[in-house]
């Protein structure tokens, strides 16, 4: 809505309930280019440069602490990524394999055993999802764009080959373009106006670590 809205487009989002109140307020906030899919890693390299610069950019705050990030692999796994690093750097990230004698140095109190390399990103870090989509809102208002929360019953409504606009519980909403962000809940969404996308939600199990006060600078 932000970059829609500041690029000088008519804007109207709708949230089925508060600004973050899905995935972004569980997220875990990493911040990091090295992705796996091109695709991915592409939006990522732009993403990060944002929160390098969030307060010119965007406004307001994005909790983002450059920590750098790590990302371990064994022995089998570092071909595969050797190749994502090389694809991460050509399209702008900062990213290099590191041995587990550079690890040691770089996070001494991590213990390296059964670690064959890892990838280390010194601009990586962490932010917090919460406060980057609370700014991303406010800035979208200030360029115009109209939030509406609270949308009950939205569906997206198919003419032809064509998505026209959105039916809620309020009304009905015309668009020239609609712009489908739901994250998991896009296939539901989609496949309502008869149109597939592979995307398929899965659960994930995430913990937290308590260093130890000898632990200094751990890395994300």
């Amino acid at each position: 809505s932000f970059y829609l809205a500041k690029a000088g487009l008519k804007v109207m989002a709708l949230e089925a309930s508060r600004p973050g109140a899905g995935a972004s307020s569980r997220g875990a906030g990493i911040v990091r280019a090295f992705h796996h899919l091109p695709e991915e890693a592409s939006l990522a390299v732009l993403s990060l440069a944002t929160f390098r610069d969030w307060r010119a950019e965007v406004g307001g705050a994005s909790g983002y602490v450059p920590t750098g990030f790590l990302w371990l692999v064994g022995d089998d796994a570092v071909p595969e990524t050797a190749r994502t690093v090389a694809e991460v750097t050509r399209i702008g990230a900062v990213a290099e394999i590191i041995t587990p004698q550079t690890l040691a140095s770089l996070q001494p109190h991590m213990a390296t055993k059964g670690i064959a390399a890892a990838v280390y990103e010194p601009d990586g870090g962490y932010g917090d999802p919460m406060l980057a989509t609370a700014s991303l809102h406010a800035a979208a208002a200030r360029f115009g764009a109209e939030l509406c929360n609270d949308v009950e019953g939205a569906r997206l409504r198919r003419q032809g080959d064509r998505i026209v606009g959105v039916d809620t519980a309020a009304g009905y909403v015309p668009a020239g373009t609609v712009v489908l962000a739901a994250g998991p809940w896009s296939a539901a969404l989609a496949a309502d106006a008869g149109v597939t996308l592979p995307v398929v939600p899965t659960r994930m199990t995430t913990g937290t670590i308590r260093y130890e006060p000898f632990a200094t600078a751990p890395m994300t």
